[in-house]
């Protein structure tokens, strides 16, 4: 399994883990790959399968802004086992 997982922050007694998104070159969905590297077997919506069951925040790092629309649309779809907070 591909994971772009590049760096943990810790916040308080908070850890997110910072997830590399972009639209791969052989899918049009969003994958989890950073840069020179555009593909990836594991998608967006399957990354956020796996982190249900742990107590991490993410911060997604979009390296395509193609790929914001659809991300957004599956933590819509995924809206009941996720909990979501912006920082700015």
């Amino acid at each position: 399994m591909n994971l772009s997982l590049t760096w943990t922050y810790i916040l308080g007694s908070l850890m997110f883990i910072e997830a590399d998104i972009l639209i791969g070159s052989e899918t049009s969905s969003p994958i989890m790959a950073h840069p020179p590297y555009t593909t990836s077997d594991l998608t967006f919506s399957d990354f956020l399968k796996e982190l249900k069951s742990t107590s991490k925040g993410l911060k997604l790092d979009f390296k395509d802004i193609e790929a914001v629309k659809p991300c957004l649309e599956e933590l819509e779809a995924q809206k009941d086992h996720v909990c979501l907070f912006f920082i700015q």
